[in-house]
C-alpha cells in the first residue's frame, strides 16, 4: 500500500469517526454536540409564533379606495393624532391597602 492510499484511508476513517460523534441513529440526522446550545433562541422564536397556520372564517378583505384616502390624509398631514393612553383611566375603588384599625 502506498503512502497516499494510507493517508486516504486514515482520512476516511477520521471523517467516519467524527461523523459518528454527531449522528443520531434514531433519527438518521446529524445533531449538535451540545443540543442545549441555542435553546434560548429556539424558545424565543417559538414564543413569537402564536399560530403558524391560522384559519379564519371569512376571507381577508381590503379596500384600495380606503387605503388611498388614508395615504392622502397622511401626506396632507390631516391624520388625527392618537391620544396618549391614560394609565389611571378606569381605575377606581374604595378601601384601604393597610390595616389602620385596631382589633
Amino acid at each position: 500500500m502506498s503512502i497516499d492510499a494510507k493517508r486516504l484511508g486514515l482520512a476516511v476513517l477520521a471523517v467516519a469517526l467524527l461523523a459518528g460523534c454527531n449522528f443520531d441513529p434514531r433519527t438518521g440526522h446529524l445533531v449538535p454536540s451540545h443540543p442545549e446550545l441555542g435553546e434560548a433562541s429556539r424558545e424565543t422564536f417559538a414564543a413569537q409564533v402564536i399560530d403558524p397556520d391560522p384559519q379564519y372564517k371569512d376571507a381577508a378583505t381590503s379596500s384600495g379606495v380606503q387605503a388611498a384616502r388614508a395615504t392622502e390624509a397622511y401626506r396632507k398631514g390631516t391624520v388625527e393624532e392618537p391620544q396618549a393612553p391614560n394609565p389611571t383611566a378606569g381605575i377606581g375603588g374604595s378601601g384601604s391597602a393597610g390595616s389602620g384599625g385596631t382589633r
